[in-house]
């Protein structure tokens, strides 16, 4: 799977110089290559953040490939009977030419648990690695017509071995001001799912029998919105519910809050709090077993198919 992620962003890169040959482009008046010396730039001289903007709402299009990178960190802990350690990593890279862009973002983190009752110590760990791919071309100001994928490994908390999403859509902007952003994206794709029916780490699963893999088609919708509260605070919130289409009860619901601190243009930190629903396969087979356990006399519980997170962090960028 590591080497697929690799694949994939190597893909991105050789890709996105080729498309964009092809990629229509404004009239030549409104491609300005003034602005920028060279082939490649971080397009400072815009004074925007491009990488946020549908490139037809610049003034002018750039004709250098831009670039923009963010490198960010975030950490929370929680102490007790049940010990809580988490760290999680995020690297994206955004690249434009003229009309279309790219989206690369890989993401892991690792969250170890350590629970302390009358003596006994019980120790587990969570991992996952997510890759995500888009590509971004412009066809109005406010209309974007976009595809990608988005691969993730060993997605412990959701019971996932590996996932991947292929999609393609549209996405667009429906608020736009200085302060305020408002917008959304709307996609179909497949979704190819393996859960982890091996090297469990929470004792509980040890007995649940295999669950085959599970491939549907999905609908994908995303929304975000941003607020710039001051000039050195911020405020965003993103939503991304995506339900299968061949059984609909299985569907998933990520929602991010947060509240960021602009120190510098390079320079950030951030409070984040995440909520994470997923209803699978795995998800109900652990059920299944849990209730034929509580129908025998066993004192059991219930599996949980929410998580929630708070967290903070910094970001680099440039």
């Amino acid at each position: 799977m590591k080497k697929q992620q690799v694949g994939y962003f190597l893909f991105s890169l050789i890709l996105l110089p080729v498309v964009a040959v092809a990629a229509p482009k404004e009239r030549q008046a409104d491609i300005d290559s003034s602005q920028d010396d060279g082939w490649i730039s971080n397009g400072a001289s815009l004074g925007v953040s491009w990488w946020k903007m549908n490139p037809k709402k610049l003034d002018v299009i750039p004709d250098p490939l831009l670039y923009h990178t963010e490198l960010s960190y975030s950490y929370s802990d929680s102490s007790g009977n049940t010990e809580n350690e988490f760290h999680e990593g995020i690297g994206q890279l955004f690249l434009r030419k003229n009309l279309l862009t790219s989206d690369t973002t890989f993401k892991v983190y690792k969250m170890e648990t350590v629970m302390s009752l009358e003596g006994d110590i019980t120790r587990f760990i969570e991992e996952k690695q997510a890759f995500f791919q888009e590509f971004r071309l412009a066809v109005s100001p406010s209309l974007e017509v976009i595809a990608g994928l988005n691969a993730v490994e060993n997605n412990s908390l959701k019971f996932i071995d590996h996932r991947i999403n292929y999609y393609a859509g549209i996405g667009g902007t429906f608020v736009d001001t200085p302060s305020f952003s408002l917008g959304g994206k709307v996609a179909y794709g497949l979704r190819e799912t393996s859960y982890i029916n091996e090297n469990v780490s929470r004792p509980i699963l040890y007995s649940i029998p295999p669950v085959d893999d599970y491939d549907s088609d999905i609908i994908s919708i995303q929304a975000d919105f941003d607020w710039k509260i001051t000039e050195m605070v911020s405020f965003s919130e993103f939503a991304w519910y995506r339900v299968n289409l061949e059984d609909t009860e299985y569907y998933s619901l990520d929602l991010t809050t947060q509240l960021n601190f602009n120190l510098s243009d390079y320079f950030s930190l951030f409070i984040k709090h995440e909520f994470m629903f997923e209803n699978n396969t795995f998800v109900e087979s652990v059920q299944d077993v849990l209730d034929a356990r509580r129908a025998q006399g066993e004192n059991v519980g219930a599996i949980d198919d929410t998580d929630t997170r708070l967290s903070m962090g910094i970001t680099l960028k440039f």
